[in-house]
């Protein structure tokens, strides 16, 4: 009887020794994870500036010989050219300088609203920069203002709204131009303002004459007329959620997603890696722990299939929260390369996770 007993008591001991065992490999595995998704969370920030700074290198280098190539065009004399030159370089990595020099020849070319529209933007860059030659720029512009047919829309603040949206002969005006002077050609002005559900605003603008302003003021829109009921066509496009600009960016939506998918991967990870545990212990209730002592044979393959289920949970548990680690740190570094202020970007990243036995990694491959 004490023999039993002690044998008994041994297995019980053997198995609470196993339990602990395997709740704390569950529990390392889960904190390494857990880690490694801290770290690159925390780096992603840091990265996506280093990369920033890598690509605004990279533009400037590449931007360099087309300016020095415009100059020196300048120097010969060829304008159109050169001017051709200037506009690569400032497409390539706008600058100051660029723009500067491009307005020269513009003027030179007798394109007059051109040249000011490079100055007006070398002025802009040199004020956003803190650049001293924002006084050369603007003694340019008011040396074009003799020449030009100036325009100004005033739209006022009881009018302004987020859809209001003011056009030019078809070309919109931006918020920030909006009571700004900008030169227009002489002839046909067509000012429009629109906004959903409201009666749109139109007139022709008659030039006050060379170097003086032209205002026109944009009034309050009045509500258009009740709609008809709809039609079944009608539902069908407001159900089609397609959108007319703004949002958010596209990369940063795939950021989300893969975010998302991060959780899934790490939850159903933890969900499983518990499982194993618990089939584990199920296991050691049948038989001891090396399956020799106090076994019938029925209960031994049980304990065995139950083993083998746990190794599965295990497998599944460990690819799960690799995986769920992999798309959580994609998502992070897409949200940090993809600007939200709807700035476009060629910078494209991919990603691959790295398993292997007791190994789990994620592979990057940046491009831009």
């Amino acid at each position: 009887m004490n023999d039993g007993r002690n044998a008994g008591e041994m297995r019980a001991s053997q198995r609470r020794t196993t339990r602990a065992a395997r709740g704390a490999w569950i529990a390392r595995r889960v904190g390494a994870l857990a880690a490694v998704l801290l770290g690159l969370l925390l780096a992603a920030p840091q990265a996506a500036q280093a990369q920033a700074a890598d690509n605004e290198l990279a533009a400037r280098r590449a931007a360099k010989p087309l300016f020095e190539e415009g100059r020196t065009l300048m120097d010969q004399g060829d304008f159109r050219a050169a001017a051709d030159k200037l506009q690569q370089a400032q497409d390539t990595f706008p600058a100051v300088g660029t723009l500067l020099n491009l307005g020269v020849c513009r003027r030179e070319l007798g394109e007059t609203i051109a040249a000011w529209e490079a100055f007006r933007e070398a002025a802009e860059l040199a004020e956003r920069t803190k650049d001293e030659r924002v006084d050369y720029a603007r003694e340019r512009m008011r040396e074009l203002r003799p020449m030009l047919f100036l325009l100004v829309v005033e739209v006022p603040e009881e009018v302004r709204s987020d859809d209001l949206e003011v056009t030019h002969k078809g070309e919109s005006i931006p918020p920030e131009r909006w009571g700004q002077p900008f030169p227009v050609e002489f002839g046909d002005n067509l000012v429009r303002a629109t906004r959903p559900g409201y009666e749109p605003f139109s007139t022709e603008v008659a030039l006050a004459g060379r170097g003086k302003e032209t205002t026109v003021s944009i009034p309050a829109l009045s509500e258009a007329s009740a709609e008809p009921e709809p039609v079944a066509s009608a539902v069908d496009l407001s159900a089609s959620g397609e959108r007319d600009g703004g949002g958010m960016p596209s990369g940063r939506k795939i950021a989300l997603t893969s975010a998302a998918l991060g959780v899934v991967g790490l939850t159903v990870g933890t969900i499983f890696g518990v499982r194993a545990g618990s089939q584990y212990d199920q296991a050691e209730d049948i038989c001891s722990i090396d399956g020799v002592a106090m076994c019938e044979d029925f209960e031994r393959d049980e304990s065995q299939a139950l083993r083998d289920d746990a190794r599965g949970s295990a497998t599944i548990a460990t690819v799960s929260m690799s995986l769920g680690v992999v798309a959580a740190a994609a998502g992070a570094v897409l949200w940090f390369m993809n600007p939200g202020d709807g700035a476009s970007s060629t910078e494209s990243a991919h990603f691959a996770p790295l398993l292997a036995p007791g190994t789990a990694g994620l592979s990057v491959r940046v491009g831009f």
